[in-house]
């Protein structure tokens, strides 16, 4: 019987060793880089996850309530009730302006609700500005009916869309942000209720939908960063009070009565909300 080598031996542990750790190091490198990529990304905390279902709901009960008026303004565009008509106008838009970036994201719903005059061809335009150019351009609700039943059809849309709703943090605080820009940026110039002059509702309504968004993270963001929580709050006050001096009952004056001062003091009570606002995206957890 032949004897074993003692070198064989060392030789074949030595390849043993050098094939293992050449298939270790191969094998740990992949399916550990691997796993790092598909690792989920961490939940926001409770707390915040909290705020969002909040805000979700408040969007939802905005949606509830644009349905609910919609259906009461478009009753009267069909019955032929102008009076009831152009009172029903500007209350029933509030709904729709407080949570507009919603609406935006559901593909082309927002332009068929909200398209001005010249914003798509004529052929397609439709929903609120529509019947407003009747409303008050032509004084008359005569052949309107067709688009107020495709707005509130809309309307109705819009507010079975949102049960889906999937939000995070920064969607919540961009949103907001649309809001105030738009208001400062577009509504400013009066040009979006060009007939009815009714544009500072609509910028009472974005300031309040932002303000809603910013509401929402209030107590975190109280306990994260007191000094930031103050500065926005202060800021969501000043455009109350900048508004409050062209209240008239329940509405506002018409937007062509203000001057170019006020209209610029109104915009840069806007500006200087969203310049605070956009600061809180970066002390709220994304997740």
């Amino acid at each position: 019987m032949k004897r074993f080598c003692p070198s064989l031996l060392v030789a074949l542990l030595l390849c043993l060793l050098t094939l293992t750790a050449c298939g270790g190091s191969t094998s740990a490198a992949g399916p550990t880089a691997t796993a790092a990529r598909m690792l989920p990304t961490s939940a926001p905390p409770a707390e915040i996850q909290a705020d969002i279902k909040a805000y979700q709901a408040y969007v939802l009960d905005q949606a509830n309530h644009l349905v609910d008026s919609t259906r009461m303004f478009t009753d009267a565009v069909q019955g032929g009730d102008l009076h009831q008509a152009r009172a029903l106008f500007a209350p029933t838009r509030q709904y729709y302006e407080r949570i507009e970036p919603i609406a935006e994201s559901f593909g082309n719903l927002a332009v068929d609700m909200n398209a001005r005059e010249n914003d798509v061809p004529a052929d397609q335009w439709r929903g609120f500005h529509r019947i407003e150019q009747a409303l008050w351009g032509q004084g008359t609700t005569d052949g309107q009916g067709q688009y107020a039943q495709q707005l509130l059809s809309d309307a109705q849309q819009l507010d079975a869309s949102i049960a889906f709703l999937n939000l995070t943090p920064s969607d919540i605080v961009n949103g907001a942000l649309e809001l105030l820009d738009e208001a400062s940026a577009g509504k400013i110039t009066g040009a979006e209720d060009r007939y009815s002059h009714t544009d500072l509702s609509d910028i009472a309504a974005n300031a309040e939908g932002a303000r809603a968004a910013f509401e929402a993270f209030s107590n975190y963001l109280e306990q994260a960063s007191p000094g930031l929580y103050q500065d926005v709050e202060a800021k969501f006050q000043a455009i109350e009070t900048a508004l409050s001096q062209y209240r008239q009952g329940d509405g506002f004056m018409p937007y062509n009565a203000l001057t170019s001062a006020q209209t610029k003091q109104l915009g840069q009570a806007l500006d200087a909300a969203a310049e605070s606002l956009g600061q809180i995206t970066s002390e709220l957890p994304q997740g």
